[in-house]
């Protein structure tokens, strides 16, 4: 299959910068720096029409309020988009790179030893070889979350973080995942990440919720905002405003009383 094809020559050729001056390119022939480059430039479209036939925006990644590109080539991308978990997932699954996450003492030490913040680190490898690392800190109890689920998200952002710094070009297209601070204009975009949050939220709290994701969204809006369809921002808006505020139960969808919400 092409896919395996691309997949195959993209793994045996992970290093895609070129010969670099300081190993003897630029001491070559010119005609011989032409073709090293030309080689270079032919692997790098390769691997951006393959990458992008896979990532999708609103899904992989997705861009902060107002800086939008007015073009798709990504090549050509004047504002970075965010690379969300789903992209970082995705590429080390693409790539065939195994993620090792451990905790990151050092930087939580350089934080100053902050109670309640964990600092994790995600190591990626190809073929048994080392590629590079990332570190990523969450707060436990921001967003309600308890330890466990502060764990996993602070292995997230340290996964999107290995994958930016160790992939080659990947760092050139992405930024550091933003999807947890900024809130695309876009309804679909955030209809998605709305979702993606609670099947992020089900699997962290290890949901026994009997339905689909969505079922339980609905069953959460009812008691923050009636039965209001969530199919304007504003409603959006309002739901995800009172959904900060809330603690909820991944079993049964029922959110705790919370005079804030009055």
């Amino acid at each position: 299959m092409e896919s395996d094809k691309a997949i195959s020559l993209i793994t045996e050729q992970a290093d895609l910068r070129p010969v670099t001056m300081t190993n003897g390119m630029g001491l070559l022939p010119v005609e011989q720096q032409k073709v090293i480059l030309t080689e270079y430039d032919n692997r790098r479209n390769f691997f951006l029409q393959w990458l992008f036939e896979h990532l999708k925006e609103g899904v992989h990644y997705g861009f902060p309020p107002g800086c939008t590109p007015g073009n798709t080539d990504p090549r050509q991308w004047r504002a970075k988009p965010s690379l969300y978990k789903s992209g970082a997932i995705l590429i080390t699954d693409l790539l065939k790179i195994r993620s090792d996450y451990f905790s990151d003492t050092e930087t939580w030490k350089m934080l100053g030893e902050p109670k309640g913040t964990i600092c994790r680190k995600c190591t990626l490898e190809i073929a048994g070889e080392y590629m590079g690392c990332g570190s990523g800190a969450y707060q436990v109890g921001q967003r309600k979350m308890d330890a466990n689920a502060s764990i996993k998200m602070a292995d997230k952002r340290a996964h999107v973080a290995a994958v930016i710094n160790s992939v080659p070009m990947v760092g050139d297209l992405f930024t550091q995942d933003i999807e947890d601070n900024d809130r695309p204009a876009d309804l679909n975009t955030r209809l998605i990440q709305l979702l993606k949050r609670f099947e992020d939220g089900m699997a962290a709290n290890a949901s026994q919720w009997d339905g689909k994701p969505k079922d339980l969204i609905r069953k959460v809006a009812d008691q923050l905002i009636g039965n209001a369809p969530l199919n304007t921002l504003g409603a959006l808006n309002a739901f995800e405003k009172k959904l900060e505020k809330v603690e909820l139960d991944w079993n049964t969808g029922d959110v705790l009383p919370n005079e804030e919400l009055t």
